[in-house]
């Protein structure tokens, strides 16, 4: 039965492949409440470029293609500057780059600058996660990871969409509620797409 179910979680996760105005909305959650939070993606591979907004604030985000295939740092909040064009060539944010993911298919553990700081991220487990995609609730394998500072990241198990899934520790939680993939046309900001870097 597990490996039935493991099929079906990895056929459901070919569903949350990514492309031009893929749309991602994630909760955040604080004691004082929640907020939403949207990217969309303008072009995803070799590089991401994305638009993003919160309730107050909006701006968009370049991911070099070096950042999307080695690029060791990793960030939740810090590259989302309010009314900034973001420009990145070794940090990520919202997915893990391929060889910070290799590394953790390797060996479980890998070494990270997490908002600017050394520390380690650690594989604990694997697990199926569900999510909405196109308003349909699908599950895909995600992998559960720990950094040393206690927080715990879900990310899906995919070398081509490492996604970050969830967020939590504490005092605070992030987490994808719905994933979008069949809105054309849904880019609000960025009129022309920058050359690949």
């Amino acid at each position: 039965m597990a490996i039935a179910t493991l099929a079906v979680a990895q056929a459901e996760s070919k569903q949350t492949e990514l492309g031009e105005n893929s749309i991602l909305i994630y909760i955040h959650e604080t004691e004082t409440g929640e907020t939403q939070f949207v990217l969309r993606v303008a072009r995803f591979m070799p590089d991401i470029v994305l638009e993003w907004e919160s309730l107050s604030h909006q701006g968009t985000i370049h991911l070099r293609k070096k950042a999307v295939e080695k690029g060791e740092g990793f960030t939740l909040s810090g590259l989302f500057d309010p009314g900034v064009d973001t420009d990145s060539k070794d940090v990520m944010t919202t997915w893990l780059s391929k060889a910070l993911f290799d590394e953790l298919i390797k060996s479980g553990e890998t070494k990270i600058r997490l908002n600017r700081l050394s520390t380690r991220f650690t594989l604990k487990g694997e697990i199926t996660y569900s999510l909405r995609v196109d308003k349909k609730e699908i599950s895909i394998p995600a992998m559960v990871l720990a950094d040393a500072r206690g927080g715990k990241w879900v990310f899906q198990k995919s070398r081509e969409n490492p996604v970050l899934l969830e967020f939590s520790n504490d005092y605070y939680r992030e987490y994808l509620k719905t994933l979008i993939l069949s809105q054309p046309g849904s880019l609000r900001w960025i009129q022309e797409l920058p050359p690949v870097k």
